[in-house]
């Protein structure tokens, strides 16, 4: 088993989010954000691998359950940002196709009064 890899589906992956994060002032300790509200929602053989592979490090492990990521706007998926603009229960179509600098949408027609809200969510976000 690779070990520095078997543990990557668990980190947190958020856009423009560093999953490892350097404390300010502080050398010696680093947070890694996973993918779990706390350490009880992972299994006990995958936890155990992971407090061994960290120790196997040299390194030291404190579980911290409260961390603030940001999460805005700039972090959002297409599919997110439009759920947050359109009307309560709109079915999204969130398919496109780009070439080049042209995307190319069929919207249907109740998405079709929300065009320009679309592209242009599409245009930030991409």
């Amino acid at each position: 088993m690779n070990d520095e890899h078997y543990f990557v589906r668990d980190l947190l992956h958020i856009k423009e989010v560093k999953n490892v994060i350097t404390i300010e002032n502080d050398t010696q300790h680093k947070i890694v954000l996973w993918n779990y509200t706390d350490k009880n929602a992972i299994a006990q053989d995958k936890l155990n691998l992971l407090e061994n592979f960290i120790r196997e490090q040299g390194e030291k492990i404190e579980w911290i359950n409260n961390y603030e990521v940001k999460y805005g706007y700039a972090q959002m998926t297409v599919e997110e940002v439009l759920r947050e603009c359109l009307p309560p229960n709109t079915d999204i179509q969130t398919g496109f196709e780009l070439v080049g600098h042209i995307a190319h949408l069929n919207l249907k027609d109740n998405l079709l009064p929300y065009k320009q809200i679309i592209v242009q969510v599409i245009l930030d976000v991409l």
